[in-house]
């Protein structure tokens, strides 16, 4: 049998789709399987974050409360003061 270049044309049109979506479709469902394996919510990421915030404060010497007021403190005086 032999082929035409249109023939050849029409083939390879007919299969773009297969060799472009291909990579796609797998890279989306790698994406998907990597969130529900080994990924953190969020709500697991702020709990990470906030028992290694209490840890680095506790080791240097504050308490919680005294480095979360003074943080507020400070974010006080950066919203009063003007932009510009």
């Amino acid at each position: 049998m032999t082929y035409s270049r249109h023939d050849f044309l029409r083939i390879a049109a007919a299969g773009l789709p297969v060799v472009v979506g291909a990579p796609w479709l797998c890279s989306g469902a790698a994406h998907a399987r990597a969130k529900t394996e080994g990924g953190y919510t969020q709500e697991q990421a702020d709990r990470i974050h906030n028992r290694s915030m209490e840890e680095a404060i506790g080791q240097a010497g504050e308490s919680p409360e005294e480095v979360k007021a003074r943080a507020n403190r400070r974010l006080r005086e950066l919203r009063a003061q003007p932009i510009g």
